[in-house]
């Protein structure tokens, strides 16, 4: 039994591992509840795994979802400055009508 825990602790983290002692006394308890917690890791240890790829996923989308955004927002402050150029030469020309109406009548 000592050598399969020991065989068990320096597997590198496989915790597929099992003591197949099943006896009724206390070794057969230990290595029953030895078992279990080796099970019960084993769950937590993929839970955390599937955990981590979901966040892994939900990052990789938030970054691609960034990206779109600041291409969008740059879209937009092209538009924009275009919008002003448009607006500044209407006024230029608003004001050039303006004083040539002028003229006119001085």
């Amino acid at each position: 039994m000592n050598e399969k825990i020991t065989e068990i602790a320096h597997s590198g983290g496989d915790l597929t591992g099992r003591l197949d002692y099943s006896g009724k006394d206390e070794i057969g308890e230990i290595s029953r509840s030895l078992n279990a917690m080796l099970e019960t890791l084993q769950s937590i240890i993929k839970d955390v795994c599937n955990a981590s790829d979901s966040v892994l996923s939900s990052s990789n989308k938030l970054v691609e979802n960034t990206k779109e955004t600041a291409s969008a927002t740059a879209e937009i402050t092209r538009q924009g400055v275009s919008i002003e150029q448009g607006a500044a030469t209407s006024v230029q020309s608003t004001l050039d009508a303006s004083h040539a109406i002028n003229d006119l009548y001085v």
